[in-house]
């Protein structure tokens, strides 16, 4: 299976939808789509694709499970936590 393919299906098996990985990943949901999708006319980046599925398997890359990275903060705003705090007297 390519690194594409490995994308894709983990894509897929995620149970999020597509618009809600393209804002957590910051990519664009029309560039995710057209990745997803099996109509050729969608893949004008086919050539670019194939070139990472052939430089990966060159390499020996392969995906593999890692933890999944916390969501974004929102610019501007601070975790709770890293408020401070006054010491009481």
């Amino acid at each position: 299976m390519t690194i594409s393919e490995q994308l894709k299906a983990a894509i897929r098996a995620s149970g999020q939808s597509v618009s809600e990985i393209a804002r957590q990943s910051e990519i664009s949901r029309a560039n995710l789509s057209r990745f997803l999708s099996d109509d050729p006319d969608q893949h004008r980046d086919m050539l670019i694709e194939r070139t990472v599925d052939r430089l990966a398997e060159y390499l020996g890359l392969t995906l593999v499970d890692a933890p999944k990275a916390p969501p974004k903060r929102t610019k501007g705003k601070k975790p709770a936590s890293s408020t401070p705090r006054r010491r009481s007297r």
